[in-house]
Parts: structure tokens; sequence; C-alpha cells
């Protein structure tokens, strides 16, 4: 079965990716084909060729550019974070034909195996990747759920999106 992954990220964070990258396919599953979809701007050639490189070392894995061009650029003066983490929300109208997808920021390195996490994911919820708040000290971006009256944050590093949903 097919894993897609999506990352966002910009020639800074280039070099990152690729650790991300090849950690991932490091302890991926070699039952599973790994699909991981970059959507980028402003990536250099030479970064996006070291990248497929890295992706050449593993026969169950593919890697796709999708170039944004300067999609949300009236956002990044505003913005304490790079724009490209905008195009998180535009995976339903990029990816029609998925399900589901994995989104996972590139400042990580992955000591584990991804695949039972997309597999067991439940097309019923929107997402995975929220976690139950321990203390006070969280800023004003929590969210209060009604149910249980509980506070959840968001953790939007690792997130399996229900795409259909």
């Amino acid at each position: 079965m097919d894993i897609n992954i999506v990352m966002t990220f910009d020639d800074n964070y280039a070099i990152a990716a690729g650790v991300a990258i090849l950690s991932l396919l490091k302890h991926a599953d070699s039952k599973h084909f790994y699909k991981i979809h970059v959507l980028y701007n402003n990536i250099t050639e030479e970064h996006i060729g070291k990248l497929k490189e890295i992706i050449h070392w593993f026969s169950n894995a593919q890697i796709h550019f999708i170039n944004m061009n300067n999609q949300y650029k009236e956002f990044s003066s505003s913005m304490k974070y790079p724009k490209e983490i905008l195009y998180k929300l535009c995976l339903p109208s990029l990816f029609k034909k998925l399900d589901k997808v994995i989104v996972t920021d590139v400042d990580v390195v992955f000591r584990g195996n991804i695949s039972s996490e997309y597999m067991n994911f439940q097309t019923d919820e929107y997402f995975a990747g929220v976690k139950q708040v321990q203390s006070d000290f969280h800023p004003p971006f929590s969210q209060n759920i009604k149910d249980n009256n509980l506070h959840f944050l968001v953790g939007a590093g690792y997130m399996i999106y229900n795409l259909k949903k």
C-alpha cells in the first residue's frame, strides 16, 4: 500500500528535509511504498537534486516536487513562520484523489516506522495529531473542545489529514 507524505519547506530547510527524509526511509516498512510530496518555493536545483539522490537509495520511495509559485506571498511579511506552512491548508484541493496523507515538518528525525499510524488512521476522523493540554502555561491558541470541556492543542508538525472529510 502507498503511504502519502507531504512536506512544505523552502531552500532554508532543504538540508533538514534531507535528514528527515533519510531517517523516515531508513525506518520504512519494505511492504509499503512511500510517496513524498514536497510543496515548495525557492528550492535550488542543487538541493532538489540532492533530495532526489536520497530517494534513489530506496526502492520503495519516490519524491514529487510541487512548486507553489509563491502562493500566499502577501502573508510573508506579517507572519512569524514561513508562508510554506500555509500550504498545509491547500491539501484537499491539491490531492483530490487521495483519502489521507501524513503531513510532517522537516526539522525532525524519525526514529521508527510510521506506516502503522497511517494504516490505522480511521477516515471517520478529520485528522490525528491532537494532544491534551497538560498544564496552564500553553499559549492562547488552544481550542476549547465542548464535548468534555478539555483543552486541546493542534500539533501541526506531524499530522494525518483526512482529505475526503
